[in-house]
């Protein structure tokens, strides 16, 4: 998946990216359905390994399966915590403590997702990259 988008400030070796939504959802099939299609601007972090510099028009990419992960481990992973932790506790109590189980092992599996991410990959598995500077002339033929 690619994007394009300017530079707008640094911070180490990530960069936040100001994405048109033109520019971000133009091979997406379901652009038209898009809940943000509302929005015409959005800021995103990427990886700056390229050493763009603020203000520099560049192209990022993401790996697609990268993407299908880190949503199965945002959205799936925490749901089944929390569905085991209200199954586990109702099999001892019932009333306010299934509930409170579910909720603890919800916001566990949010600490241990960003635990692991940040003690393995140093948090840049799942950011997009910057794979290229677009020159002023280059992005000037483009438009």
């Amino acid at each position: 998946m690619k994007g394009k988008g300017v530079v707008v400030s640094l911070d180490g070796s990530r960069a936040k990216v100001k994405v048109t939504l033109d520019d971000e959802c133009t091979g997406c099939l379901s652009k038209d359905h898009c809940h943000v299609s509302t929005i015409s601007d959005r800021e995103i972090v990427v990886i700056n390994d390229y050493g763009a510099h603020v203000s520099d028009r560049v192209i990022f990419e993401s790996d697609a399966g990268k993407v299908i992960l880190s949503a199965v481990l945002i959205w799936i992973l925490p749901l089944l915590s929390m569905f085991v932790g209200y199954v586990i506790a109702s099999r001892f109590s019932s009333g306010f403590l299934p509930i409170g189980a579910a909720l603890l092992f919800l916001a566990g599996s949010f600490l241990i997702l960003k635990l692991i991410d940040n003690a393995v990959t140093g948090g840049k598995a799942f950011y997009p990259r910057i794979s290229k500077i677009i020159d002023t002339q280059e992005a000037c033929r483009e438009q």
